[in-house]
Parts: C-alpha cells; structure tokens; sequence
C-alpha cells in the first residue's frame, strides 16, 4: 500500500474510534435538548460549540496518585544531599519534565491510537527494541513495588510498635508478631486486589483516600518541623549559639557534586507516573455539556478529540502542581527538621514507637 493509503487508512481509524467513544454522550446530549426542538431547531441547525471540558476530579487523583508515593519519603534526605536551593531546582525542572513527558506520552497515543504504554513503545520503535522496552518496564514496576511494600512495613511496624498494650508481656501478639508477616498479610488482603483491576476508573476512591493520606502526612511533617525541628521548633531554641555561616551554607547548598548526582534519580523517581497515563488519557470522556451537536448528527471528530486532549492538559497542570506543593514542603520542612541527621526514610526519623508522638503515630 502506499503511503497516501496507509495515512488515509489511520485518519479513517482515528474517526472511527473517536466516534465511537464519543457517540453515548451526544446521544445523551440529544435527548436531553428534546423538548426544545420545536422552538429551536433553526438555531441549531447551523450551530455547532464547544466549551471549556469539564472533567471528574478522580482524573487528577489518579495520576496524583500514580505520582505520589514513597519516593515522597526520601525526598527530606534527598535535599539533605543537595542543599535547599539546588533541591527546590530539581523538583521544579522535575515537574517541568514530567509536564512535557506526559504530553509526549498523549500526543503519541493520538498517533498510534494505541492507549497501552508498552503498544506505545511497540508502535513507535518497532516490535524487537519494544523487548528491551518491555523488560525495563517489568524492571521498573517491579522495582517501584518493592519500594511501596517495603515502605508500607515501615509504616506499620512503627505504628504497631507506638501501641503500648499491644507489647504487654502477657500480651500474645508479641509471639506471632513479625515485620514480614505484616507486610505479606498488608500486601494479600490490600495491595493485590487493587492491583488486579483493568481500568483505573474504579480506582478512583482509592487513589483520593491515598491522595489525602500523603496531605496528612506533609501537614504533620511540617508542624513537627515547626515545633521540634533542629532550625525552627525547640532544637534551634535550645542551642546555645546562633548558627554559623558554615552551618548555613550547609543547608543551603549541595555538600558535593557526587551528592547531587546520586540525589537526583531520587527526586526523579518521585514524579514517575508516565506508565499510567495513556490508560488515564483513554478513559477520559468529555462531558456533553460541552459538546453541541450539528444539525445532521455527524461529530466533528478534530474538535472532539482537541476536547480530550485539552482536559488532559489540564488535569497534567494541576495533577503534577499539586504532587510539586506536595513535595516541596515535605523535602524543605522535613530537612530542617532533622537537618544532619535525616535518614533515607523520614518516618525512621520520627522514632514514634519511641516518642509516642499522636501526631506523627496518625
């Protein structure tokens, strides 16, 4: 065949899927606008709008959700690594990045019409690159399990461990307690069957729940910093001597080149969230509200598909600004919290089993 065909082939593809995506909701929008036909028929017989697209706020939750994560806990040690100002650097050209990525991802999906990430890839560079594609992939989403699990464990046995009655010598649970058991029970009863859903539509409770979660944790990170913190809260208070210069600078700038390189897969792996968006994107529907229908019923599929695209945007803008605030209080406030001491992890840097702090513990 020849190009010309093949091209003409894609476009009449592209129609077809677009048309049929979107014909339930000028179906819809048809029967909504039938008791004012009579009165307005000629009006809408030569008029066709568009509006600003509406969209479900559980779009944003689910790519927040795919975006945050553990890496938001090693973000505090991260900025230990890099300084303050180099840190806040890296998450906002990481978030840029991460915009620009997301619309790469969207325009190729409208291309391919493929709205699977590995179908993507395949299309783009061919069927034996799309193997090693496919294999880091699987490394990736491997790798990024592990860390959640991993971090899950900690959160739980640092939890279960700032419950007193529970560790009571006549207490039975110490006998059949174990880390490992926690995490597999969390992971069998929690993680597995959301992970066996097909479309992340029905993941959207979910994901706001997990959402709101990480907020608590920011807000609580940032008033224990303000209270207890070693700058700011009742470490600075008590030191004797004001902070020198050096101490400052410390904070403020990177404590070597090697620290910054190692830092930034770090931050980078806390805006990860380009596997999930061409699901995202295809699952999108733009309300009929914002769709009026030709007079002859026919869709003008270029705007229509301009709609999704434009709530995509959209829902990228504010999906990865809210991931950004997010991160940058975390990094800053949990880094003048502990400032020389901040570990890998920051919840380990609470010690809640030991303080039995309500707020952290929550």
């Amino acid at each position: 065949k020849t190009p010309s065909a093949m091209d003409s082939m894609d476009s009449t593809t592209l129609r077809q899927r677009e048309r049929a995506d979107l014909e339930p909701l000028l179906h819809e929008e048809g029967n909504n606008a039938s008791d004012d036909d009579d009165e307005s028929h000629h009006h809408h017989e030569h008029t066709k709008a568009t509006r600003c697209p509406n969209f479900s706020p559980g779009s944003i939750s689910n790519l927040c959700s795919a975006t945050l994560g553990a890496g938001a806990l090693s973000l505090p040690y991260a900025i230990s690594m890099t300084g303050i100002i180099f840190g806040v650097m890296f998450l906002l050209l990481s978030a840029y990045l991460t915009i620009i990525s997301i619309n790469i991802i969207i325009e190729a999906c409208v291309v391919t019409q493929q709205f699977k990430f590995e179908d993507v890839s395949k299309r783009l560079v061919g069927p034996h690159m799309s193997i090693a594609l496919e294999a880091s992939l699987l490394v990736f989403c491997f790798g990024t399990a592990v860390a959640y699990i991993v971090a899950v464990g900690d959160i739980l046995d640092q939890g279960l461990h700032s419950i007193t009655f529970l560790w009571e010598p006549d207490s039975k649970f110490v006998s059949i307690y174990s880390r490992e058991r926690v995490m597999i029970l969390f992971w069998t009863f929690m993680l597995l069957p959301l992970s066996l859903q097909t479309k992340l539509k029905r993941l959207e409770k979910f994901s706001s729940l997990g959402v709101l979660s990480i907020i608590f944790l920011v807000i609580a990170a940032v008033i224990h910093s303000i209270i207890h913190g070693d700058v700011i809260g009742s470490g600075a208070n008590s030191q004797e001597e004001a902070a020198t210069s050096a101490e400052v600078n410390s904070l403020l700038w990177p404590k070597s080149f090697v620290s910054m390189l190692q830092a930034f897969p770090i931050i980078i792996f806390a805006f990860s969230c380009q596997v999930n968006v061409c699901q995202i994107y295809e699952e999108l529907k733009p309300a009929s509200s914002s769709i009026t229908d030709t007079s002859d019923d026919v869709p003008n599929v270029m705007t229509l598909l301009k709609l999704k695209q434009q709530m995509m945007t959209t829902i990228t803008r504010n999906g990865i600004l809210l991931c950004t605030i997010l991160y940058l209080l975390i990094g800053v406030f949990g880094f003048l919290d502990f400032t020389k001491t901040t570990t890998d992890d920051i919840l380990i840097n609470y010690c809640i089993q030991v303080t039995h702090d309500a707020l952290m513990t929550a």
